[in-house]
């Protein structure tokens, strides 16, 4: 946004350890572990977000709150990681070995014309990489400890908020007047653990991942992007016979999936 007077850059996988392969296992079986036990909303596909959505009372009542967490991956501080997985350990089984080989795993090196680059903060080597083995794994388990210090504060009902990854959906009740001061509050909870957001407040339509909802009607539908241009694979392309095969298949039932209605699926089908 302030281009070209500040250029943002994003560096993806300055570094693929590989003991991030380890570290991966560890962080599934812990999310796993700590999602029963915690039986809190984190979410790993649309399907989940859909199941959330369709068991929510009262639609038209309610109204959306969304926020994104910004630059979530490099915003992971070691402070931040170690609250996670010290709340981590609190819920579910974590050796100390299991801890080292995830934090040793987000030491990171990078050199540019001949020269180390670290990273500003007290801890110049740490760091989560996008394209790192565990680099989802750690964002989910930092999630779960957002997702609980998000209940901690009773900003919203039990059940009413979810995250995925870095973008977080609810609902609530709160009216015009008041959703002002739970966007402010909001924000300073994530403020508190190092990360900034963007929010959106006190709408009854909106978008999230790759389906769009409105409350007003109670209906969900498919949903892209305006500019978003639809690229198709030619039919004699050197892809493997059986995924071209399946594709209309896979397609149709991700349509399918994502429309409430038959007459919402027609109109999504054409393009």
């Amino acid at each position: 946004s302030d281009f070209p007077g500040k250029v943002s850059v994003r560096l993806i996988n300055p570094c693929k350890t590989d003991l991030g392969k380890v570290s991966k296992q560890i962080l599934q079986e812990l999310n796993h572990n700590l999602n029963v036990v915690t039986q809190l909303n984190q979410w790993r596909s649309s399907i989940s977000v859909l199941e959330w959505y369709r068991n929510i009372d009262n639609k038209k009542s309610l109204s959306f709150v969304k926020f994104d967490i910004c630059s979530f991956y490099p915003s992971i501080s070691y402070e931040l990681l170690s609250r996670s997985l010290s709340f981590a350990r609190s819920k579910v089984f974590l050796s100390n070995e299991d801890m080292e080989i995830i934090l040793h795993s987000r030491k990171s090196f990078l050199y540019h014309g001949n020269e180390p680059w670290i990273k500003k903060g007290t801890r110049g080597d740490f760091d989560v990489p996008m394209g790192s083995f565990d680099g989802a794994e750690i964002c989910e388990a930092v999630g779960l400890y957002l997702l609980h210090k998000i209940s901690e504060s009773e900003l919203f009902e039990n059940g009413a908020f979810g995250l995925y990854r870095d973008d977080g959906l609810s609902v609530t009740k709160v009216g015009t007047r008041d959703a002002g001061k739970l966007k402010e509050k909001l924000c300073r909870l994530f403020k508190s653990e190092g990360l900034d957001i963007t929010c959106q407040v006190n709408v009854t339509r909106t978008d999230f991942l790759d389906i769009g909802f409105d409350l007003e009607t109670a209906s969900y539908k498919p949903f892209r992007k305006k500019n978003d241009q639809t690229i198709y694979i030619n039919a004699q392309s050197n892809h493997p016979p059986t995924v071209i095969k399946m594709l209309p298949k896979m397609i149709q039932k991700r349509i399918s999936v994502l429309s409430d209605t038959r007459e919402t699926f027609e109109n999504e089908a054409p393009f």
